[in-house]
């Protein structure tokens, strides 16, 4: 039964993991498209639900996007508390 519970909670933990990703991917894109005028956070919200954070870190022509989401605590903690998922927008001049 433990076993079984550790390999749902995994499971859960990679999806959320992917669909963090994803999240900081379609940022990135997004920073590109409309050159830094769109909500990055609503965005990540409707991606990854209303608990993601995303944090923007612009530098010299490029911004990396760091997406975390939370996730829900398995047995004996051997999971972790959140997920992150990076990526880097390159904008053009």
């Amino acid at each position: 039964m433990v076993l079984a519970l550790i390999l749902l909670t995994l499971t859960q933990t990679i999806r959320i993991g992917m669909v963090c990703q994803d999240a900081a991917n379609a940022v990135a894109r997004d920073l590109i498209v409309t050159r830094g005028k769109s909500d990055s956070q609503e965005l990540v919200h409707r991606m990854a639900g209303p608990h993601a954070q995303v944090r923007l870190s612009p530098s010299a022509g490029q911004t990396a996007v760091r997406v975390s989401c939370p996730v829900v605590a398995g047995p004996m903690g051997v999971l972790p508390a959140q997920v992150h998922g990076t990526a880097v927008a390159i904008l053009e001049e």
